[in-house]
């Protein structure tokens, strides 16, 4: 199953949209270690100890200005051909009470739902030759509402523009699915990418960012080929 999953992504390229230290820098080793080239999206731009070479690079960029990641977006397709996958990784949590500041509800929208509808507005024009798979991050909290009103929204918006895209794009043989992680850590405390080691992983109902990675790299792959509108809860069951 391993080699099929290494086989289907190989040579491709994919495009992550927000990385930090957790989520983000799993999901591009989790597709390095399959062969594919990554364009790495950020605010700062930084590689986060990586080092830059033909099959990584760091681009500069605020995705929530539609502006600058449609500049983006025709770079890495010059620079490094048009992508095959998009991760839409990026997002920030807010608990605090905003129900009565107006403005923070409208920076969280603009940050978790512009942000990666604007990547996705943003490389369609280099996806739809080809075809390819939109993963969207959400979170398992749209479920069932934190105690922040503008984070629940914004990740709830998600789900709803997953749908309408994939129902839209499937005549570009563009699959588009989201996943609803849990609470996340911010550092894997395992490394090795595969093979899987979910058995040493405890009964916490905190994940791995690892296993964020793994269903990204399962929904961009062909094994996931019929697979498209959906939105994967991965949070142990914390929600139910």
């Amino acid at each position: 199953m391993v080699d099929l999953l290494r086989e289907s992504l190989s040579g491709r390229l994919a495009v992550v949209n927000g990385v930090g230290a957790g989520q983000g820098m799993s999901t591009i080793r989790a597709f390095i270690n399959c062969g594919v080239k990554v364009a790495i999206i950020s605010r700062s731009g930084d590689t986060h100890g990586l080092t830059e070479t033909s099959q990584i690079r760091a681009f500069k960029c605020d995705s929530s200005d539609p502006g600058q990641i449609k500049e983006t977006a025709k770079k890495i397709s010059t620079e490094m051909g048009e992508p095959d996958f998009l991760i839409n990784n990026i997002g920030k949590w807010s608990g605090g009470d905003d129900l009565e500041n107006e403005e923070a509800f409208l920076e969280m929208l603009r940050f978790n739902t512009a942000s990666q509808y604007n990547a996705i507005y943003a490389f369609l024009p280099f996806m739809k030759n080809k075809g390819g798979a939109i993963v969207n991050i959400g979170a398992s909290e749209a479920l069932r509402g934190a105690s922040s009103v503008s984070y629940s929204a914004s990740k709830y918006a998600i789900e709803e523009i997953t749908k309408v895209l994939a129902s839209r794009l499937k005549k570009y043989n563009i699959r588009v699915n989201s996943i609803k992680p849990g609470s996340v850590i911010k550092e894997d405390t395992f490394f090795n990418v595969f093979p899987f080691k979910f058995a040493e992983i405890s009964e916490d109902k905190v994940l791995q960012p690892l296993e964020v990675a793994y269903i990204s790299l399962f929904l961009c792959s062909k094994l996931a080929q019929s697979i498209t509108g959906q939105s994967i809860t991965a949070d142990r069951g914390a929600s139910l």
